[in-house]
């Protein structure tokens, strides 16, 4: 009879047989999977009226927590104190003036959101965050182009998301009647972004997602980002395109606008434009009584009326929690030492992103300062995708001086 083999059998060790690399690239592949949705979630349910966003980011962000090392950076210390710990202030503030509850929190719960989002992707290349969002925002625009389509087509297939996406206020989507012509309007409150996004991806030349970022502008007959958009475009035009890139987007603006021009969307622009109730005295109204709120109550003015609150507003003849002039919008509610604060680190996080040696960070800090202006026209300054737009630039910022290439 042989001898019986000796079995011992050594432990394999995963790590040194070249699993490592392995284990590491699906773990950031899940993460960025995470990420994703999340961004994803936040783009197309900005308002958290769906209930997409406040689920996924939920899951999201516990799956992060669990599957990577979160730690803290001290550079944080003061956007703890203004993103979480002066807001709960005006939380309570507003809560003492009997303000809306849910406005209230709904408001609190953008900037807490800010921060926890911030510290739990603080370890994310920030080339990556970049992709992620700005291609999550352009998806949510070729949604609003193929609905605007299945609109003017009559589609039927698309009905019932189109009432649901109205129903639950998560924008205004629906036909608007310009003389005998129904003009669909499919606006998400995430649409402005659309601008910052266009912008990122003209300067990296993906033109057809840069299109599609215009098309979701079209859709949504925002004047604001339109026309912020067709001046950018020129900009570059003249400055940064090369000669293929400035003779298509040349073409496909001078096509977009006479489609505009031939278009029952020019008789909108202008129907918006006539009466006492448009958006610019509309606007007009706003301000007016704001700067009246501000003289009469001084010491709120510095520090902030709190979340939630109301004020009467001259433009829409009502009390109102938000307005179009978001700028002073957000020194209402937050004051006006806060909204230096914060205005300040947007812009000096802008500018420091557009003098950087990385091309991609002078990027990202053109894209943050369009959000930042064009977010004023709307009540979205104080919202998820802005700030999600601002802690992409910081990031990268840090990111940029920590590896020393800034």
């Amino acid at each position: 009879m042989k001898p019986t083999p000796d079995l011992h059998l050594e432990p394999i060790n995963l790590l040194s047989e070249g699993w490592g690399p392995h284990l590491r690239l699906a773990r950031s592949s899940l993460e960025n999977v995470l990420i994703a949705a999340m961004f994803m979630a936040v783009a197309l349910d900005m308002g958290g009226q769906i209930g997409a966003r406040d689920i996924v980011l939920s899951i999201g962000a516990v799956m992060l927590i669990i599957v990577r090392r979160i730690v803290i950076p001290r550079q944080f210390a003061l956007l703890f104190a203004l993103l979480v710990v002066y807001p709960t202030f005006l939380l309570l503030v507003g809560v003492l003036k009997n303000a809306d509850h849910s406005v209230a929190v709904s408001q609190y719960k953008s900037t807490v959101l800010a921060f926890i989002l911030l510290v739990i992707l603080s370890n994310s290349p920030y080339a990556i965050l970049a992709k992620i969002l700005y291609y999550s925002i352009s998806f949510t625009a070729l949604i609003a182009v193929v609905l605007a389509i299945s609109l003017s087509l009559d589609i039927n297939v698309f009905d019932g998301l189109i009432g649901r996406l109205h129903e639950e206020s998560a924008g205004y989507f629906g036909l608007r009647g310009v003389g005998e012509f129904n003009i669909p309007i499919i606006y998400f409150k995430a649409t402005l972004f659309y601008v910052p996004a266009a912008l990122y991806f003209l300067f990296r030349g993906s033109i057809f997602v840069y299109f599609i970022c215009v098309m979701g502008l079209v859709a949504a007959t925002s004047k604001a980002g339109m026309l912020f958009v067709l001046i950018a475009t020129i900009i570059f035009l003249f400055y940064k395109g090369k000669i293929l890139s400035k003779t298509l987007i040349g073409v496909f603006v001078s096509l977009l606008l006479l489609f505009i021009f031939q278009s029952p969307i020019i008789r909108l622009f202008f129907e918006m434009q006539e009466g006492y109730d448009s958006t610019i005295q509309v606007r007009i109204g706003h301000m007016s009584s704001i700067r009246q709120l501000f003289s009469d109550h001084p010491l709120e003015f510095l520090f902030g009326f709190g979340l939630g609150t109301e004020f009467y507003s001259e433009g829409v003849g009502q009390y109102v929690t938000n307005i179009e002039v978001d700028h002073l919008n957000c020194i209402r509610k937050y004051g006006l030492i806060w909204s230096c604060i914060f205005f300040g680190i947007v812009l000096h996080t802008s500018i420091r992103s557009m003098k950087s040696h990385v091309k991609e960070i002078r990027v990202l800090g053109v894209c943050l300062i369009s959000a930042f202006i064009v977010a004023g026209t709307n009540p979205v300054l104080i919202s998820p995708v802005f700030f999600l737009i601002l802690l992409v630039t910081i990031l990268a910022n840090m990111q940029s001086r920590a590896s020393g290439s800034d």
